[in-house]
């Protein structure tokens, strides 16, 4: 019975490292902490079981499965100092293995929770940038809609100057290529639908009609000015 006392201590700090919800920091604790406690060369935790253990559920020297409802769900497999396991030593090994499946499974709920919590607080941070992303589209849509009525209303006048309509007519595409960005943001602030998918394209003629007639402008106006300049 002291020897049981004596065992269960053990068990504490695992237990209090599986609380942390990593699997990873619990294997390498318990393979620390038993094969000091123990005075063993060595210890490695194996949860991902080999064929032969699977098949005979036997001890061996080396050797220790764990066990959760009579299935084999790990293995303790530890290196001694001398040439074999005391016997001592071999009932201590038996009986952390029939603890460590408590522990194990604490840990791995604990850890599906965290990750679960991190989906969560990442689908809040999504949700309340998609509503920063449409408040700013609105915002600047309505604002970019009356100007574009504006200059649209003076392109009617017959009287607009040549120049001044030429560049009235490139705020107005550039009005037109702000407004189809903030739809884009509009896009990406709606809630996806799973399994929807999209494509975008690219037309290289319409892109390159587009950086033509910003440079279109910019030479008629350097002309406009060289013909000024040379008839003075």
């Amino acid at each position: 019975e002291f020897r049981r006392v004596l065992f269960r201590s053990m068990m504490g700090p695992i237990h209090e490292v599986a609380r942390f919800g990593d699997v990873g920091k619990l294997s390498a604790f318990v393979q620390s902490w038993i094969a000091a406690e123990l005075q063993l060369a060595d210890v490695k935790l194996l949860l991902d079981i080999e064929a032969g253990l699977q098949a005979s559920g036997k001890a061996t020297p080396e050797l220790f499965p764990i066990r959760k409802a009579g299935q084999i769900v790990g293995a303790l497999r530890v290196q001694p100092y001398g040439a074999m396991l005391s016997g001592e030593t071999e009932v201590a090994l038996e009986f952390l293995c029939e603890q460590l499946p408590g522990p194990l499974d604490l840990c791995r709920l604990i850890e599906e929770k965290l990750e679960l919590e991190r989906e969560l607080a990442e689908r809040e941070r999504l949700a309340v940038l998609g509503q920063m992303a449409a408040s700013i589209s609105h915002n600047l849509k309505n604002p970019l809609g009356s100007i574009k009525t504006i200059l649209q209303v003076q392109l009617e006048s017959p009287e607009l100057p040549k120049a001044i309509r030429s560049e009235t007519k490139m705020v107005l595409e550039e009005i037109a290529r702000l407004s189809g960005k903030l739809n884009q943001l509009l896009q990406f602030s709606r809630p996806v639908v799973r399994g929807a998918s999209s494509t975008a394209s690219c037309d290289p003629d319409a892109i390159a009609e587009q950086v033509a007639a910003l440079l279109r402008h910019e030479a008629e106006r350097r002309h406009v000015k060289l013909e000024t300049g040379l008839a003075a």
